[in-house]
């Protein structure tokens, strides 16, 4: 949990009885109106039940007069989180029976590129100090409906709850647009979808990328680019990430020669069903997570599909690429610290990263660095970096605990042979089903790229572009599968002929409670090619 101040407290309003003694309790502030009320108890048992105390205050008709009775509770206790129960209210005045009024703070640095004047932000609630910086995670069901309410708090619970420690668990799908900010700053925003495949995930976790570029191996056939989408996020995965331009409604279009396609639509929430695992859906984009719209945002209509996300992080304005990515980066980061926490808690430790100015994390000196090249000052940097501290929101539950694999150990020799046996030891926590991989690194392909510039996108070509997306997201090297005690075991993988590069093995154990992961590094070397004989 957050290192937050707790003391004593009893509140006017409360909806269970206070069940840890001693030194303090976990608090929850759960802001809700009178029409959601019933439609939340099952959240309210669950979490009652995990050791929370949960304290009920209705909502007001304004953001400021609810953010006074919010900081007012947290002089004698500090909560270690606030939920939001309703949507952003679409009428003046407001109706506080039934919706949850947001907060509005002035644009500055997009002002000029989007033309937006404010922000909409949840931010204030869980700002204790008045910094612009949440000390409280801060989380909101967007709905209208009570039955919306209890279709998203049964997901929150499933996902805890679910007991299928398959291959999801390990699996992050990303999906990136094309940039179209020129080729410098393109350049950028590739480079930074690179480092979230190659140096921001761990090895031991298995990853896809759909890229809208026609030219690049990982887009698909272009008349099935949406499908693939929605079919990366129903196969089930840990995180579903899309980085690029976004809009209300819908995410940008894959532009070929003569003719475009879409990413993905409000349409298409209704086709989602992540039957095996919902993932997380972070949006790297402009518009896509603006609760506050009259009509329902694209992250709000994914939420309430029967299928969708458990929960979404997303922009409510327009976005730029530098503080995104960084803020992309530190919430990613957050997910691989030994004890993760709730998603509410990687949430706020990912806005502190955002506002500190003296960073020492390895990708965060690196966009700072590139964003330096590109002409802006330090002080810009800082004021876009807090300026999207307030547009990044959760939409879905703060006290969401996320899954924690277990630890394994995997060894073996950091420097090999192409075309080698290698043994691989194995020192495994838990008894499952085990499956080792040997896998190219990522960005390094398994075989020689195919050039696309020609292509003429008729049935033939669109038909190679398919199987060009599959290879190209295939690192496969050799793969063992295998049931196995806890313990040490040994195992062999054989490297094939044709691969030369860093590479990497991994192990990922299905247990019956639970599941275990990790990775060795390696290296394979060419063969020395046999000196020619002396002589005629």
């Amino acid at each position: 949990m957050l290192a937050l101040r707790r003391f004593g407290f009893i509140a006017t309003l409360t909806i269970s009885v206070i069940l840890a003694t001693g030194a303090g309790f976990a608090e929850v502030l759960v802001v809700c109106p009178e029409r959601f009320t019933d439609a939340v108890q099952p959240w309210v048992r669950y979490r009652t039940a995990q050791g929370y105390e949960i304290t009920q205050i209705s909502s007001e008709i304004s953001a400021d007069k609810l953010n006074r009775e919010i900081k007012q509770r947290c002089q004698t206790h500090v909560p270690e989180a606030i939920l939001l129960v309703g949507d952003v209210p679409s009428t003046e005045p407001a109706d506080a029976s039934q919706s949850v009024p947001t907060h509005y703070r002035k644009a500055e640095i997009i002002a000029p590129y989007g033309g937006d004047q404010n922000i909409a932000t949840d931010n204030p609630y869980g700002d204790l100090d008045g910094d612009d910086v949440p000390e409280i995670p801060v989380g909101r069901f967007p709905v209208d409906r009570p039955e919306d309410l209890e279709r998203m708090i049964a997901r929150s619970i499933e996902y805890e709850s679910n007991e299928n420690f398959s291959n999801w668990r390990r699996q992050i799908n990303l999906v990136a647009g094309v940039g179209g900010f020129g080729p410098v700053i393109d350049s950028v925003i590739e480079n930074s979808t690179k480092t979230f495949l190659v140096t921001q995930i761990p090895a031991a976790y298995q990853t896809s990328m759909t890229q809208a570029n026609w030219q690049s191996p990982f887009c698909p056939d272009p008349r099935n680019f949406r499908r693939t989408v929605i079919r990366r996020f129903n196969e089930g995965c840990l995180f579903w990430i899309y980085l690029g331009h976004g809009n209300l409604h819908t995410l940008d279009r894959l532009h070929v020669p003569g003719g475009a396609y879409p990413i993905f639509e409000h349409q298409d929430a209704s086709r989602l069903d992540a039957s095996r695992g919902s993932p997380i859906a972070l949006l790297f984009c402009c518009y896509a997570a603006a609760y506050d719209a009259p009509d329902d945002c694209l992250a709000e209509a994914m939420l309430r599909s029967e299928g969708g996300p458990v929960a979404v992080v997303g922009g409510s304005r327009t976005t730029m690429p530098y503080a995104m990515t960084t803020f992309g980066a530190a919430l990613i980061d957050g997910y691989f610290q030994p004890h993760p926490g709730t998603l509410g808690e990687i949430l706020v430790r990912a806005k502190h990263e955002l506002a500190s100015s003296a960073s020492t994390n390895g990708n965060r000196l690196w966009f700072d660095r590139i964003a330096g090249l590109l002409g802006h000052s330090a002080s810009h940097r800082n004021a876009e970096r807090h300026e999207h501290i307030q547009l990044f929101n959760l939409l879905g539950d703060p006290l969401l605990r996320l899954p924690a694999p277990e630890s394994v150990k995997v060894t073996t020799s950091r420097i090999v042979k192409q075309g080698e046996e290698i043994q691989v030891r194995v020192e495994s926590p838990i008894a499952g089903d085990a499956t080792l991989e040997l896998i190219s690194q990522r960005g390094t392909p398994r075989k020689p790229i195919v050039d696309r510039t020609q292509r003429t996108f008729n049935d033939a070509d669109s038909a190679d572009l398919q199987k060009e997306y599959v290879r190209a997201n295939n690192q496969e090297l050799d793969r063992l599968q295998q049931e196995i005690t806890a313990g040490d075991h040994q195992f062999h993988l054989t490297l094939p002929q044709n691969f030369v590069g860093p590479a990497h093995a991994r192990v990922y154990i299905r247990g019956r409670g639970g599941f275990a992961l990790g990775s060795s590094d390696i290296y394979v070397e060419r063969l020395k090619e046999p000196k020619p004989s002396e002589g005629g």
